[in-house]
């Protein structure tokens, strides 16, 4: 798919949206869930076992391939593996979503600590501010499709590095687009006066709308003896006579 086509995809996205929410997903593959469940029984050579199957596997949706590099490294971490190896492992839980699609509350701290560290170092945060204020901002990531909204002033944190469409927008006001690049480990800002929309020519000389000139065509029409068609009438046929009592 070519960057040209994954921008229209990206367009398209944000016309549908509406409002978007980040919920824990569940875990659907059967080894993934069940590599967590020996990772958490402190099983951690067949947790890594487990979840090495689990992602072998093809189709893993998006939280379970997360969770399955997660806790991989996890168990790698309690196993003492080559820290190369459980920082591949932690980059590509990232990279498939910089947002935890999954609960993390209850993980060991230090693991939790692991993994933030990881995140901060491959994600960025972009500010969008704009005027009017409590605009709606969206930001698509053209790679990913990834797709974030909220109002202005809005902080869109957690960014992977790669290019960026963002749109603002707001009632009576001209939409405002632009693509970003964003890149590892740097903030980024963009700050916007939006412009006002100019009326139609319908709304600036005829305020009473489109309706009124569709009575007026009527009217207008009648007085220069368009006159309408005899409506045609049917009689029904009288119901049969009830049989007497």
């Amino acid at each position: 798919m070519n960057k040209a086509t994954k921008k229209i995809d990206a367009a398209v996205a944000v016309l549908l949206i509406c409002c978007f929410s980040v919920t824990a997903a569940p875990i659907e593959n059967a080894k993934v869930q069940q590599g967590i469940n020996e990772f958490f029984s402190a099983q951690f050579d067949r947790a890594v076992q487990t979840l090495q199957d689990g992602l072998s596997e093809e189709e893993l949706s998006q939280s379970d391939y997360f969770a399955a590099h997660l806790y991989t490294a996890f168990a790698k971490i309690r196993l003492n593996y080559m820290e190369e190896n459980i920082h591949m492992h932690l980059r590509e839980a990232v990279k498939a979503s910089p947002e935890p699609p999954i609960d993390l509350s209850k993980l060991p701290p230090d693991l939790l600590q692991r993994y933030q560290t990881v995140r901060r170092n491959m994600t960025s945060t972009l500010l969008v501010e704009s005027i009017p204020s409590s605009a709606s901002a969206v930001l698509v990531h053209l790679d990913s499709e990834r797709i974030q909204s909220k109002k202005t002033p809005a902080q869109f944190e957690n960014l992977l590095q790669g290019q960026y469409s963002l749109v603002i927008s707001q009632e009576n006001y001209k939409a405002f687009t632009k693509t970003i690049d964003i890149r590892t480990g740097v903030n980024d800002s963009v700050a916007v006066s939006l412009e006002k929309a100019q009326k139609s020519l319908l709304r600036e000389y005829w305020p009473y709308g489109a309706g009124a000139l569709v009575v007026g065509a009527v009217i207008l029409s009648r007085a220069f003896g368009d006159e309408p068609s005899e409506e045609k009438t049917f009689n029904l046929p009288a119901p049969p006579n009830r049989p007497e009592n």
